[in-house]
């Protein structure tokens, strides 16, 4: 035991003796943390806003003036819309067209009428009062917005079914929107926090994993360790502990930073989103020594390493939702591992952007992580080079 930690440390000091890793596995994440925030950090709780277009085909009254209580609520002073109303449907659906509204909702005419006879008439199966939310196609912000309102429009739903002690949709919506759990309020600062992580992770287990297992194997490094008395999973054991603790130390030091200068702490600190950043880590990992196991040469490598660097961060979500991009490429997305790993602590801390079950965000990964160990395990003599 004393011989794998000696190891190990030796190994660490000597990753750090190489500037490509003190800059991307500790520097980098600190500079894309500041730049992100310095663009976007502007969309807070405070400062976030999307603007909706309201039409009123009739006066609400009665019962239907609970569609107007919740119009105020979701555009007062601690709500995420700015409302304005058109007197029709075609003004406001122009000014969606010309991109001054990011949605428009319609309430049509006999809404209270409907409202009050359901509420008051529950033995009669009158149908629920229909509401029309228009989304730009294609529109982040849009369809961001569409999907907010149809979950503020669900609960509402839901209370009153809660209240009634029923089966009973009060509001049925035209439009399937993207799914929020702002639980803790949307703050850029701190959602885009796992997405810098789980770069940092990819860093580490896309370059110095497949490269340091391939330069070892390729410059004799290994076959001189065999004739020590070092086993073969003696060393692999040292290097798989040396860059989980170059993944540790990057994350430490990212999560310093992130406390000292933009207030992040105890979103942060809680046990469950540091577990889910530890089980990135491994999976990741793992998905780094199953590169190694197809690179028989550093080019080879690398070029491995950029590729499933660029696919895992961009689709993966790790800086922009994903979940409404067209399904010719949405499909893809749903694959990666880093698209359930990055939402996993996102829903950790409050800024869930994904309607996928929690189940799926564990198990999906956990498969990646058997698939991608077992591919390593079937090559292992082949990559640690004593075949």
């Amino acid at each position: 035991m004393y011989r794998l930690f000696r190891l190990t440390g030796k190994m660490l000091k000597n990753e750090f003796r190489q500037f490509e890793t003190i800059f991307w596995s500790l520097l980098f994440p600190l500079v894309l943390f500041f730049i992100l925030n310095a663009i976007f950090g502007g969309m807070n709780a405070q400062g976030f806003s999307l603007s909706m277009g309201v039409v009123k085909e009739e006066k609400l009254v009665g019962f239907g003036e609970v569609i107007d209580s919740i119009l105020d609520e979701v555009s007062g002073s601690e709500g995420p819309f700015i409302i304005t109303e058109y007197a029709n449907t075609e003004d406001a659906l122009e000014s969606l067209r010309q991109g001054r509204e990011e949605i428009v909702l319609v309430i049509p005419r006999a809404t209270s009428a409907k409202l009050t006879a359901a509420m008051t008439m529950r033995t009669l199966d009158i149908g629920a009062a229909q509401l029309d939310i228009y989304q730009v196609s294609g529109k982040q912000s849009s369809e961001m917005a569409a999907g907010i309102m149809e979950q503020i429009i669900n609960s509402v739903n839901l209370e009153i079914r809660k209240a009634q002690d029923q089966e009973y949709r009060a509001f049925s919506i035209s439009t399937e929107g993207l799914a929020t759990d702002n639980q803790s309020g949307y703050n850029y600062t701190i959602y885009i926090f796992p997405g810098v992580t789980i770069m940092l992770i990819l860093a580490v287990a896309l370059f110095n994993t497949p490269l340091g297992l391939v330069f070892f194997r390729t410059n004799g490094t290994n076959k001189k360790l065999y004739t020590t008395p070092i086993r073969p999973l003696e060393y692999f054991t040292s290097m798989f502990l040396n860059w989980l603790l170059t993944m540790v130390l990057g994350f430490v030091l990212l999560m310093l930073f992130a406390s000292l200068f933009y207030g992040v702490g105890s979103e942060i600190l809680n046990l469950r989103f540091l577990l889910s950043v530890f089980f990135s880590m491994v999976v990741l990992l793992s998905f780094g020594m199953m590169i190694s196991s197809f690179a028989t040469k550093l080019s080879t490598a690398t070029v491995f390493g950029q590729v499933s660097m660029q696919v895992l961060m961009f689709l993966g979500g790790l800086y922009f939702p994903v979940f409404t991009l067209p399904w010719s490429i949405r499909w893809f997305v749903y694959i990666l591992p880093t698209t359930y790993l990055v939402e996993l602590q996102r829903r950790f801390i409050g800024q869930s952007v994904s309607p996928i079950p929690f189940y799926v965000l564990i198990l999906v990964p956990v498969a990646w992580a058997v698939f991608s160990t077992t591919v390593f395990a079937a090559n292992f003599k082949k990559v640690m080079g004593y075949e």
